[in-house]
């Protein structure tokens, strides 16, 4: 996985969970949750659990804008969601927020990343350009999600519409792997 913080810090256009304590996310473009280590092994999402809190006052502004980095992994040889203890971690977060797909970046791949680790997955093909998978969703799981995020759309005042868009986005993304 390429490091998209540093992508994000180049261009000065992220924010970390810093960033979210401090109050002062009004003025940036993304968020970049970074997740240590000793939070995945130990479970806790209580302090990004706050941070989706916060990002949530802002409604749409984040919409399609989170980064989760998840750190002390970058000589893992393992895909993202072929390591356990993220799985677990991710698995915990999406169980109390199931909307946060609703906030999960489309263009640096999180969504991308974190489906598999909340699904049984398939390998089907790996190459110099990437891996293959196939999903295996948990149909009431996927249901749970999109629900959720249907509805933290309309609250949040987008459209019938614009909600349905992020529910097809969220289950083309699971039909088709990553």
């Amino acid at each position: 996985m390429f490091n998209n913080l540093e992508i994000m810090k180049q261009f000065g256009e992220g924010s970390t969970l810093e960033t979210i304590k401090s109050g002062n996310i009004a003025t940036t473009n993304y968020i970049c949750l970074e997740i240590s280590k000793s939070k995945i092994t130990n479970r806790n999402v209580k302090q990004h659990l706050k941070a989706f809190s916060e990002i949530e006052k802002h409604q749409t502004k984040f919409k399609n804008k989170v980064v989760l980095m998840f750190q002390g992994y970058d000589y893992d040889s393992r895909e993202i969601y072929e390591i356990r203890e993220i799985r677990r971690w991710v698995r915990k977060l999406v169980e109390q927020k199931p909307h946060i797909f609703y906030y999960l970046s489309v263009e640096f791949e999180t969504m991308a990343i974190i489906l598999p680790c909340i699904f049984e997955y398939e390998v089907m093909s790996k190459g110099p350009l990437g891996i293959l998978t196939k999903l295996k969703p948990n149909e009431k799981k996927l249901k749970e999600i999109c629900d959720a995020v249907y509805e933290h759309a309309i609250q949040n005042g987008e459209t019938h519409e614009s909600a349905q868009r992020m529910i097809h986005r969220i289950q083309f993304s699971v039909g088709f792997g990553i």
